[in-house]
């Protein structure tokens, strides 16, 4: 069993008050992990985040599933619409057209998910209207005899119906219920489709491009086929394991990464780095500030003397000196009154604090100082966390964008990159 991080309440409840390295450094060494998207498809294939259909693609894929009315079945899809969607602008989700046997489902009318479940033009509509360039979740039930639930966003249309058909025509996806393609079709992002039969999972198609020919469509983990139909073409979205792990990323004292974290006391700064050269006269790990000349610095290493300290609006420096090229473990506390750093698991310099200055975000690779880089460093940054009170709020690993061939910090928390705004370097 992975071990999770521990707050620092949690961290003392257990193993007594050993101080605040012991408790960051039990977390380092703890295999617990968010973990980077991984794919969950053959490596002959690239999985997608989504894939793009585009209204005027006469491009679609056959599930080979057949409907049978005597069985309940589930049929739940996430999609975007890019555009409004009406009865002449729809995207058709999954179709059979069957005559008495039909099941369609699709978003039209006013931006309305409808299942249409015979060869009438009654359908059933779902409460909730769809959200353009939003993730809609779409999902339609069918119990034998009863009848089902259309969900549109959480917001279900209950329906009757009894019916004892088979259908002999196979489902198709991003086939309107004419079974033809729609002149009608709405431009939209498909992210996944997922079938049940019976409480048992049937189909579960994931965005996908096979290698071989970068052919863009659609993978079922179920029966471990890649399925793709028509003349036309979906267009890619991203790379799921579109992020590797690498050391470190290099800043080079001009680049800057806004943590989206508000500038406030509470925070402790974790992180291990070196310094690899001096492009101001003070270089900063991480800050924040104002016009005013209220500055706050979790780590600061002057260029004169190589000492290292921080800023909680006066200055201090440290006796100890660090030298460049050399990866150091930093801790730096500001909370409760008092700002501490360690190096190493050494307490360097410590101080009492008062006030409750709030300005700007948080910065990495330098300090935010009235939204302007101030004090930007050359450093390698091996990793990053940051702890607001007693919550691991960020925790920032280096990693290689594979999509776009850049080196970037990857957050586990909130599970997306924070990027840069030049350049960093990585492991050659």
């Amino acid at each position: 069993m992975a071990n999770r991080h521990l707050s620092y309440t949690e961290f003392k409840n257990r193993f007594g008050d050993l101080g605040i390295t012991e408790w960051t450094k039990y977390n380092w060494l703890s295999n617990y992990n968010f973990g980077l998207p991984t794919q969950t498809i053959p490596l002959e294939y690239t999985e997608l985040d989504y894939i793009v259909k585009n209204g005027d693609q006469q491009v679609y894929v056959d599930t080979d599933w057949f409907v049978d009315w005597n069985k309940s079945f589930e049929i739940e899809s996430k999609v975007m619409p890019l555009e409004n969607v009406s009865d002449s602008n729809r995207i058709a989700i999954l179709s059979n057209y069957d005559c008495n046997a039909t099941l369609s489902l699709e978003l039209r009318g006013s931006n309305q998910a409808q299942a249409y479940l015979s060869n009438d033009l009654n359908p059933i509509t779902a409460t909730n209207t769809i959200v353009i360039n939003e993730i809609n979740n779409i999902k339609l039930t069918y119990e034998p005899t009863v009848g089902g639930t259309l969900t549109a966003n959480a917001s279900s249309t209950n329906y009757q119906l009894s019916r004892n058909l088979v259908a002999n025509k196979s489902a198709l996806l991003f086939i309107d219920r004419e079974n033809r393609f729609s002149v009608f079709d709405a431009n939209h992002r498909f992210y996944n489709l997922t079938i049940k039969v019976d409480g048992k999972l049937i189909r579960d198609f994931v965005p996908a491009k096979r290698n071989s020919d970068g052919t863009v469509g659609l993978y079922d983990k179920i029966t471990n086929m890649f399925y793709k139909n028509g003349t036309g073409t979906f267009e890619a979205g991203n790379m799921i394991q579109r992020y590797e792990k690498v050391l470190y990323v290099e800043s080079t004292g001009s680049e800057y990464v806004d943590t989206e974290l508000p500038g406030q006391a509470g925070y402790t700064l974790d992180t291990v780095a070196s310094h690899t050269s001096f492009p101001n006269d003070y270089c900063y790990i991480a800050g924040f500030g104002d016009a005013t000349n209220n500055r706050i610095y979790f780590t600061r290493l002057q260029k004169s003397s190589q000492t290292e300290g921080f800023t909680y609006l006066t200055a201090m420096n440290s006796t100890t000196t660090a030298a460049l090229d050399t990866k150091y473990h930093y801790i730096s506390v500001m909370k409760n009154g008092e700002q501490k750093l360690f190096r190493d698991d050494e307490l360097i310099l410590s101080s009492n604090i008062t006030g409750t200055p709030s300005f700007g975000n948080i910065w990495l690779f330098t300090s935010n100082y009235a939204d302007e880089s101030n004090g930007a460093s050359a450093i390698k940054l091996y990793s990053c966390k940051f702890y607001y009170e007693d919550e691991l709020v960020r925790n920032f690993i280096p990693v290689l964008d594979k999509q776009t061939n850049k080196y970037q910090l990857y957050d586990l928390i909130t599970q997306k990159v924070y990027e840069s705004t030049g350049d960093l370097v990585g492991p050659v």
